[in-house]
This record gives C-alpha cells, sequence and structure tokens, in this order.
C-alpha cells in the first residue's frame, strides 16, 4: 500500500542533514569562544559547535547551548524570539547526540527531545523551524502509528505553511493529512486532502509531488471495487514518479495494477509487468517499494500453489519491511508470510507470524485493512486448529474492520446512489413518456370505437387525437425543459440514458457562498411577502449572473447561495469566473442597498466566501432530484464566507494561487 508521508527514517536524515549542513571546524568556532564577547554571540557559536559532525561534541555543546539560553531567558531576554530558537536548536541537536552516541540511545529518546525543540520553536514563532519540527514529528507518529496524533501535528505543519505561502509544503501537508486519515479509516476526508495535494503539485509544476497521493486515491477506488478507475490513479501515478528518474516510486502503483491483474485472473499478464519492477538495479536499497512488490508476488504465487516461491517472497518481504519505515507493510508481510505457511501446511509458523502481526496492531494504529487482514488470518487458524471460540471472535472482528472500510459515507462520496428504474419512474421524462403511451393507448380504443359508430365519427376523433398528441409532445418538451433547470444538461442526460448518474471526483472545482447579514433579524421588520419579493430579486440575479459566468447553481438554503464553476465538465477557468461573478453579486447588492437607504427602506448586505479543491459531484434521491456537491472543499468555502468581511468577497489560498 502506497505512503504519502514522509518517514521517521526520513525524518532522522532530514534532521541530521540540517543539522551537518555546514562543514563546521570546530577548533575555529572553539577559539572564538575565548574572545569576549556579547552574550547572545556567545549563544550562536555555540549553537554552530551543535552541528559538529562527531557525535560526543555535538552533545556537549548542546547542552552548552541549552544552558546559556535558558540563563539568557532569566536574565534580560526573557520571551527573546532569536533566543528562543537557538535554544530549540541546542534541544533538537541534543536528542540527535544522545540517540547516536548516548546511555539512552532510543527512538523514545530522540522523539522527547525533539518534541522540547518543537514546543520552544512554537514559543519563537520561527515559522520555518515550526513547519519543520512538526514534519519530522508528525512521521515520526505515523511511523509508530498514532494517526491521530500526526493528524494534530499535521494540522500545525499545514498553518504554518498556509502562512509562510509555501504551496509545496502544503501539497506535502495535505497528502500526509490524507494518509492519517486514511489509517483513521476516514476514507472521504482521506479523498478530500488526496485531492487538494495533487491540485497543489500540479499547480507548482511539481508532479512527483502528487504520485503518492494519486496512488492512494487509486487504492481507495480498489478498495470499493472499482477496478477501471483504479488502474487509472495508478497510471496517472507512474507517470509522476517517472519525472524523478532516479528514484523508483512508481514500482508501488505498478505493484497495485499487479495485484488487480491477478485478481482478475490475469496471473501471466501480471507477472510480465512485475519483471519491469524487479529488473530496477538495486531494488533493495528502496525496502519500502521492494516490499510493496514482494508481497503482491507472493501473494500470487499463494493462490497460484507454489508454495516454494510464495515463501521465498513472504520471507524476503519481511525482511525488506523490517528495514523499512513503515510498520504498516510490517504488518502486511507477517500477514501474507503467515497465510503462506498456513498453505504450505504449517500452521504452528503461520499462528507464530499471525500473533506478531496483531501484536504490533495492538502497539501501533495500524490501518483498518492491516488489522481486518490480521484478524481474519486469525480467525481462520483457530478454526482450522478447532478453537472456535477465538475463531468466531476474530471473524467478528474481521467483519467489523471490513464494513468500516466499505462503509456508507465512503460509498456515497465516490458511487452515485442507487438510482435505477425506480429513479427513472419518478422522473419528469419518464412521466411524459408514460403519459404518451397511456394516450396512444387510449386512441386505440377510440378508432376501434370509431369504425362502430361510422367513418363520420372517425373524422371527428381524429381531429382529437391530433391536439391530444401535440398536447402531449408539449408536456414531454415541457418536462425535459423542468429536468434541465433542476439538473445539468450532462446529468440529465445521463440519468434519462442509463437510469443513473454516477457520481464523479473532480480534481479542482471553485465553489461559491453567499450569505446576507442580519436576515433573521431584517426577517422580523418585513411582511412575508416582501421578504421573499426581495430574495427572489437577489436570487434571480444571482441565476443570471452565473449562468453568464458558465457557473452551476448548486442549491439555495434559506437565504444562502451555493454555486460551483468547473462542474460538471471541468474547465481551466473556473476561479476566474467564479470571483468575476462574485464581484458582479457584490456591486449588484451594493447598488441595491444605496436604492434601498435612499427611500428608507430596509436593505441587504451580503458576504462572500470562495475556496478551491477536489469535490465529489452527483445527484441525490429518487424523488425530487438533487444536483449536489460534497467534501472538505465545500465546508471550507462556507467558512470563508463565514470569517469574511461585509461587502468584501472572502478567497482562500488555494484560490488566489489561481487567479493572483
Amino acid at each position: 500500500m502506497e505512503r504519502t508521508h514522509r518517514t521517521f527514517v526520513l525524518g532522522i536524515l532530514l534532521g541530521a542533514a540540517w543539522s551537518l549542513s555546514a562543514q563546521l571546524n570546530v577548533d575555529s568556532v572553539e577559539r572564538l569562544l575565548h574572545v569576549e564577547r556579547a552574550p547572545i554571540e556567545r549563544l550562536k557559536l555555540l549553537r554552530q559547535l551543535t552541528r559538529s559532525p562527531d557525535p560526543p561534541t555535538s552533545h556537549r555543546y548542546s547542552i552548552a547551548t541549552i544552558a546559556l539560553a535558558d540563563s539568557l531567558l532569566l536574565h534580560g531576554y526573557a520571551g527573546d524570539p532569536a533566543v528562543l530558537s537557538l535554544k530549540a536548536a541546542g534541544q533538537w541537536n541534543f536528542g540527535q547526540s544522545r540517540f547516536y552516541h548516548g546511555p539512552d540511545s532510543n527512538q523514545d529518546s530522540l522523539f522527547l527531545w525533539y518534541t522540547r525543540a518543537a514546543q520552544t520553536w512554537q514559543e519563537s514563532g520561527d515559522k520555518d523551524r515550526i513547519a519543520f519540527s512538526t514534519m519530522v514529528l508528525a512521521d515520526w507518529l505515523i511511523h509508530r502509528g498514532d494517526a491521530q496524533g500526526a493528524l494534530v501535528r499535521l494540522k500545525t505543519c499545514l498553518t504554518a505553511h498556509q502562512e509562510l505561502g509555501d504551496t509545496m509544503g502544503m501539497a506535502r501537508d495535505h497528502g500526509s493529512i490524507g494518509q492519517a486519515y486514511y489509517n483513521l479509516g476516514d476514507r472521504p476526508r482521506a479523498l478530500d486532502h488526496y485531492g487538494v495535494a495533487v491540485t497543489l503539485a500540479k499547480h507548482v509544476g511539481n508532479a512527483r509531488l502528487g504520485a503518492g497521493s494519486l496512488c492512494n486515491i487509486g487504492l481507495i477506488y480498489q478498495e470499493q471495487g472499482q477496478a477501471d478507475t483504479a488502474v487509472a490513479y495508478y497510471e496517472r501515478s507512474i507517470k509522476a514518479y517517472k519525472t524523478e528518474p532516479d528514484y523508483p516510486g512508481w514500482i508501488t502503483p505498478l505493484s497495485n495494477i499487479v495485484n488487480l491483474m491477478s485478481l482478475q485472473g490475469r496471473r501471466a499478464d501480471a507477472l510480465r509487468l512485475a519483471d519491469e519492477a524487479l529488473m530496477w538495479p538495486d531494488l533493495e536499497q528502496f525496502p519500502d517499494e521492494a516490499t510493496g512488490l514482494y508481497t503482491t508476488l507472493g501473494a500470487i504465487y499463494r493462490e497460484a500453489g507454489e508454495q516454494e516461491k510464495a515463501i521465498h517472497f513472504a520471507e524476503k518481504t519481511v525482511q525488506m519491511a523490517e528495514r523499512g519505515s513503515s510498520s504498516s507493510r510490517l504488518v502486511s508481510a507477517l500477514t501474507e508470510l503467515g497465510r503462506a505457511l498456513q498453505r504450505q501446511g504449517d500452521p504452528s509458523g503461520a499462528l507464530r507470524q499471525a500473533l506478531r502481526a496483531r501484536s504490533l496492531c495492538d502497539s501501533l494504529q495500524m490501518p483498518f485493512t492491516d488489522r481486518s487482514a490480521v484478524a481474519r488470518l486469525l480467525s481462520d487458524l483457530y478454526d482450522a486448529s478447532g478453537r472456535t471460540a477465538e475463531a468466531f471472535q476474530y471473524y467478528k472482528e474481521h467483519v467489523a474492520l471490513d464494513d468500516s472500510v466499505q462503509g456508507e459515507d465512503i460509498r456515497k462520496k465516490i458511487r452515485q446512489l442507487d438510482l435505477r428504474k425506480q429513479a427513472m419512474a419518478d422522473s419528469l421524462s419518464y412521466t411524459a413518456e408514460r403519459s404518451l403511451q397511456e394516450k396512444e393507448i387510449q386512441k386505440q380504443k377510440v378508432i376501434r370505437n370509431g369504425f362502430m359508430l361510422g367513418f363520420a365519427l372517425v373524422i371527428a376523433f381524429a381531429g382529437v387525437f391530433l391536439f391530444q398528441r401535440n398536447r402531449i409532445a408539449r408536456e414531454k418538451e415541457r418536462s425535459e425543459m423542468l429536468l434541465l433547470n433542476i439538473l445539468p444538461a450532462e446529468v440529465a442526460e445521463e440519468l434519462k440514458a442509463k437510469g443513473e448518474a454516477d457520481a464523479k471526483l473532480i480534481d479542482q472545482v471553485t465553489v461559491l457562498f453567499t450569505d446576507f447579514k442580519g436576515f433573521t433579524a431584517m426577517s422580523e421588520t418585513l411582511s412575508p411577502r416582501d421578504l421573499v419579493r426581495d430574495l427572489n430579486e437577489c436570487f434571480s440575479a444571482f441565476d443570471h449572473i452565473m449562468e453568464k459566468h458558465n457557473i452551476e447553481k448548486i442549491k439555495t438554503i434559506g437565504d444562502a447561495y451555493m454555486a460551483a464553476g468547473g462542474l460538471p465538465t471541468p474547465n481551466s477557468t473556473h476561479a476566474t469566473d467564479v470571483v468575476k461573478a462574485a464581484f458582479e453579486i457584490r456591486d449588484f447588492i451594493a447598488e441595491g442597498k444605496a436604492r434601498k437607504v435612499a427611500v428608507g427602506l430596509p436593505y441587504f448586505e451580503i458576504r462572500i466566501g470562495i475556496h478551491t479543491g477536489p469535490v465529489v459531484a452527483g445527484i441525490v434521491g429518487v424523488k425530487k432530484f438533487s444536483y449536489d456537491i460534497w467534501g472538505d472543499t465545500v465546508n471550507t468555502a462556507s467558512r470563508m464566507e463565514s470569517s469574511g468581511e461585509v461587502g468584501q468577497v472572502n478567497i482562500s489560498e488555494a484560490t488566489y494561487a489561481l487567479v493572483k
């Protein structure tokens, strides 16, 4: 399974690279310490010495940096940002020096000192270091399976990158936040953030930055049984990864395609495709990618009954996962090895691997899919050994976890509700067709009676039939117009043709929200008729503005108006279209206010909010169809409106990046 987050090992390497970024001449800096100088300058020299490549030297001067910074903060430099930032650097490098050279060389100690340093940087207000340190800590937590703790830090990191205007940083953060939500089993939110990561990566022209998120979107579609869509995203991910020729990240989405081919019974094609990845030089120098490929090959050979090859790849998978950065990959590898040993007729060996995987799931917060697979393996093993109670317990756990992944929320997110024959029966178009059929039946009856009554009556009735047929045609045309007034033309045509309309994930849509200030208070001063008349005047004008700028009106909710550009057919001008429309709405309301003020009547004032990002769009219900959109993008646009100023258009960072 692909991971978008940077790993803890990478975090350590980043930290080390930062500490050792300069070739430090320790002797020359130490000599400078003997020259009398201001305390803050002395602190800077000590901080330089904490970056020594020699762990004992770094350890010693890190302690000195922290001690001098604490002294300065107590005597004349209380709350000084520069002193706090230098102290944090000392804490960070002290943690590293203890990790590489100290009595308690373990990751928990390193994490403790990194946390202290991050807190100190938070106090200093150094946004660059806040973002950097928070990112590393979040990676550590994801590595340990604490997705909830990682999520809190990642949101802090995202805020820092937003304030810095660092779009690449925001893209990485959204990808990692998506991974955290995925691990927590929240597929809809994971999709939202993966989509934003892809959009931002595309905006900054760095395809590699969004490659992992594309792969993860494909994985979610694969979980929901939508193989064709999953493969499309995997292929986009492969293309994005290959923009960086020295990094075999593309092997992970390719492994997922291999897995799908195998599940579809195309074993020979799957193995031929896997050969491309196996030819990568020094593949095992990239344990995360090798783990995913070996896991897939082990499963293929296991299902084919080639147990020796299955065991070989399963064992290599465990070896690679133990060297890699992801606990989730290790759980998957142990589960696959357990399955292979079970097929080979070694139930005790299989149980050992399954219990080891279970132990990791208990100590770390593994994704639902991993925990479900382990529970299913334990259930099968206990069932085979006659331990029925344990087998039933683990089977119930497997079903509950599997239901979480296949839950209604994610099905609504990526697949439209079941709108088949019943929906068509309730549609306006169907009603017109049914009416036409009934009239034709009636026509035949009248013709039969006409022959019985004579030729004269037939002529009379023929005129009636012609009138009725024209009337039915008009009714049908009216029904078509009503349907197009409710749904976009593209969606209406799909509904009429198929009896249903599929929901679509659209990578980039600009959503507009408006809301009238003090509407409730105003409704108490106006009569219902006047209130509805004024609302209708405003919303009718908004509708004309939306049509002018090729924007899709979504709905009105009380005094709120919602619309979106870039759907149902994506386009490249949606952001500017929506912003222009927002300005026209603002000006229309301002002109109305001026007229009302001149004659002493109550008037409307408006807030307008805009945000750009991915949405899922489709129709809901089986009666009174409604075309709607869902996702975090919609929520953010609403918050942009509620937090904006009256009479102004409040746009998000994502929208600004497209229109600036």
